[in-house]
């Protein structure tokens, strides 16, 4: 199953470098134009920093859980949807959104990876 987005884990340090007010989760750098993750209308970055001496685009939302369950990391999260889901499955993410809380809850149609 296939979302369309690009991420970057978030530790305790990003978060405080960025002003998230979580220590674990997935920042989405960017969405794929009509992918899933666009059609559900999740954000990607909307910005350039430099983290540990590479750029990454921040901004985006961050993913914290999945069908209720907490995400620590952009592994976990590829893990939790390749052994409880398949295609055409609806999931709900609970994503935070400009830094604020509390999470949204995001639904989107899984699809299949192009």
């Amino acid at each position: 199953p296939w979302m369309g987005i690009s991420m970057y884990p978030v530790d305790a340090l990003l978060a405080e470098r960025l002003g998230l007010p979580v220590e674990r989760g997935v920042l989405i750098t960017d969405v794929r134009p009509d992918s899933p993750a666009d059609d559900a209308g999740l954000r990607g970055g909307q910005r350039e920093e430099t983290v540990n001496g590479l750029p990454l685009r921040v901004g985006g939302d961050v993913v914290v859980a999945i069908g209720g369950q907490p995400v620590s990391d952009s592994d976990q999260l590829i893990s939790l949807l390749d052994l409880n889901h398949v295609v055409g499955d609806t999931i709900v993410l609970s994503v935070l959104r400009d830094g604020a809380e509390p999470a949204e809850e995001v639904q989107l149609v899984l699809e299949a990876r192009p």
